[in-house]
């Protein structure tokens, strides 16, 4: 199923919280696959815009050629159904991001 990202967005929200998880792997010594741990991982709590930039961005990575390629897996969250997890392999394919998102409910 293929998604059109360009006009996603949830609304801005004062009773959820989104942390944003950043993981970066690089390629084994071999160079066939990626290492099994992440090479550097940051934990941040975002705003809802980051939050739609972000995932407004696939499109534009998948369309930037040269062996880019960024993907979403979908999840249930208080917020509906949307991307939890975007995967991104930069254009060299020398580097991997996954960028997880965990929503919360503020009480």
């Amino acid at each position: 199923m293929s998604y059109n990202y360009s006009h996603f967005a949830i609304g801005d929200s004062n009773s959820i919280k989104i942390t944003q998880i950043l993981e970066h792997y690089s390629r084994t010594a071999s160079g066939r696959g990626w290492k099994k741990n992440p090479d550097s991982v940051e934990k941040t709590e975002i705003p809802t815009q980051h939050y739609n930039n972000y995932v407004q961005s696939i499109g534009f990575f998948n369309n930037f050629g040269y062996g880019a390629s960024c993907r979403a897996e979908h999840g249930y969250t208080y917020a509906g159904y949307i991307p939890i997890r975007v995967t991104t392999v930069s254009p060299g394919r020398d580097q991997k991001i996954v960028a997880r998102f965990i929503f919360d409910l503020i009480r």
